[in-house]
């Protein structure tokens, strides 16, 4: 049996069913949906099926965009990836189950971090009950840290953290956020190492 893509109309219907489910708000979704609608239109132009989407191609949607941009407007856009995603990675991320797509791991680290941050997720969904958002976020919150902890010590020193680690990551995130987001950042650490306890 042959297994067809789904049209570009079906996917815009079941986004915005998806946003209202996650309580974005009505002026977001409004945005979101027009800016993923400008996408599904450069994809129909290109026969790029969303399905195929890659981070590639995400890319070259940018550069037209900010090509575009440059004709209307005489300059440049500031950050084109950031103007001209309004949505297109919750749209992706529901399209793929995640997005960006992981990279294969290539270290043994790496292999770690990603069935850690797998399993969290899980535990944020199943345990917690946490939005499919409000997971992402966290995820990407415990992978940033994993990163960041793996370029300063072993995989070893993940079960003997000391609050000298913690502070150590705290000041090199810190810098330039707001408050409201360094307090964010600490209760989503706070979290992750909760999850990393059980």
């Amino acid at each position: 049996m042959t297994h067809h893509p789904v049209s570009h109309e079906m996917w815009c219907a079941q986004f915005e069913t998806s946003l209202h489910q996650q309580g974005y708000r009505p002026s977001t979704i409004k945005r979101h949906r027009a800016g993923c609608r400008q996408f599904l239109q450069y994809l129909h132009a290109q026969q790029i099926p969303l399905e195929q989407v890659d981070p590639a191609i995400l890319e070259a949607y940018f550069h037209h965009q900010a090509q575009r941009y440059q004709q209307r407007h005489g300059r440049a856009p500031q950050d084109a990836s950031h103007l001209f995603n309004r949505g297109i990675s919750v749209l992706l991320r529901l399209v793929h189950g995640h997005w960006p797509p992981p990279t294969p791991p290539t270290t043994t680290w790496e292999q770690l971090q990603q069935q850690v941050c797998a399993d969290y997720a899980s535990w944020l969904a199943q345990c917690r009950g946490l939005a499919p958002r409000t997971i992402a976020v966290r995820r990407a919150s415990g992978q940033q840290f994993l990163a960041w902890f793996g370029a300063q010590g072993t995989p070893e020193r993940l079960h003997n953290l000391t609050v000298a680690d913690l502070d150590a990551y705290l000041q090199a995130r810190a810098p330039g956020l707001r408050r409201s987001t360094r307090a964010e950042l600490t209760c989503t650490l706070r979290d992750f190492l909760r999850f990393c306890d059980t």
